[in-house]
């Protein structure tokens, strides 16, 4: 943990063993004051787990969650506080004591640390993160709404008189969702005994919730964009990558019990859904759209927690943001079952196969996800059999979302 921390991360393992046995781990309760502005604890805290509301003296709150950006540096750099620290549900916090840090690492903490690595970079990374999570707390963020065709299926669904006809009445509202419906539910992924020439018959052939997944998957498409060139062209690679794992997690989820296809193929095209405020709000800095390492950088440290923050703030269901945060979290254990996040794991990895980031991700058969859905049998290069077995189901899926 200590190694993860900005003030910490560049000391050898033996001051790192020293400094550990000298940290304790507490487990908060909600509304638990962790320090009190214009008081000096002796203490340095970090959020391991869990959420902690800062509020300063004008008022102004923001939260940070253990596992985000914030959590890396401390809560209180200085002695004295200048922000009240309040556990909202529960949190696990990591306390040393100020002395012991100097004394072990022959360095104070200050507030430079919270900018010690990667100055410059880490600076503009944490200005980022504060302007978006501030913004969307505010309802400021250039934020795209769920679009209203997709907004209006999801609530008639909740309506227990919705039916194919009535589903239909909205979609066919939008001529253009119309057709691409039509022409969904005669391909290859879809197709059935006879040719569909109506909505309403689309609709009975792909059920009820696969329709309302697939109208809300062909919307969310025109949200990926960028008026500067080269940030566009990220969006567009990211809409690929993430269709490849929506068509992956669609499969995969046919081949097991008690999960929705079209939820898994939905949760998999909107996994990566944070990069939107990110890529949005680069738009604003000078120089940052062409600094592809750095920008690089933000969108692995930044998308899960904005992506957890756009489903909030569409109201999507809780698996979703648990897709949004773990979606790399190849040893995360969940529960016994498998779940949404466990299929998005396991979809993600095997979309990488063929490229550079295989030597970045573990062998699939030690992730935990793998083992819960016991899919089959480890084939070369680190595929699974029953992938390659429904490759052209995939391919096909992967076209309707295209």
């Amino acid at each position: 943990m200590l190694r993860s921390l900005v003030p910490f991360r560049h000391f050898d393992d033996g001051v790192l063993a020293t400094l550990a046995s000298q940290s304790e781990l507490v487990q908060a309760p909600g509304d638990f004051v962790l320090f009190e502005r214009m008081v000096d604890t002796g203490e340095v805290c970090f959020v391991i787990d869990g959420d902690v509301r800062l509020t300063d003296a004008g008022g102004n709150s923001r939260i940070v969650s253990g596992g985000s950006v914030l959590s890396h540096i401390p809560l209180n750099p200085e002695s004295t506080c200048t922000e009240d620290a309040i556990v909202l549900d529960a949190a696990t916090v990591m306390r040393l004591d100020r002395r012991d840090i100097e004394r072990i690492t022959g360095k104070p903490i200050t507030a430079a640390d919270n900018e010690r690595v990667d100055t410059q970079h880490g600076q503009l990374e944490e200005k980022i993160y504060t302007l978006i999570y501030q913004a969307l707390q505010a309802g400021t963020l250039e934020l795209p709404s769920m679009p209203g065709t997709g907004v209006r299926i999801a609530k008639h669904l909740e309506d227990a008189t919705a039916d194919s006809d009535s589903i239909a009445r909205i979609i066919q509202l939008d001529p253009a969702l119309t057709a691409r419906l039509i022409q969904v539910a005669n391909s290859p992924a879809f197709k059935g005994r006879s040719q569909i020439e109506t909505c309403q018959n689309a609709v009975t052939r792909m059920g009820l919730s696969t329709t309302r997944d697939l109208v809300i998957s062909f919307v969310l498409k025109g949200i990926f964009r960028s008026r500067n060139p080269v940030l566009q062209k990220r969006m567009e690679r990211v809409w690929r990558h993430s269709t490849r794992v929506a068509a992956i997690s669609y499969v995969l989820a046919r081949k097991l019990t008690g999960l929705d296809a079209g939820q898994a193929m939905l949760a998999g095209l909107m996994h990566d859904i944070g990069v939107i405020p990110i890529l949005t709000s680069a738009e604003r800095f000078p120089g940052l759209a062409d600094d592809a390492a750095l920008l690089d950088r933000m969108l692995d440290r930044l998308r899960g927690d904005c992506g957890a923050m756009m489903f909030r703030k569409w109201e999507f269901a809780p698996e979703f943001i648990d897709v949004a945060l773990h979606a790399e979290d190849w040893q995360r254990e969940g529960s016994d079952r498998p779940d949404y996040t466990d299929i998005v794991i396991i979809a993600k990895m095997h979309s990488y196969i063929g490229t550079s980031r295989m030597a970045e991700i573990p062998r699939i058969d030690t992730v935990p996800a793998f083992h819960k859905m016991a899919l089959g049998e480890m084939g070369p290069g680190m595929s699974l059999r029953v992938m390659d077995e429904a490759k052209d189901e995939i391919n096909a899926m992967q076209q309707v979302l295209q």
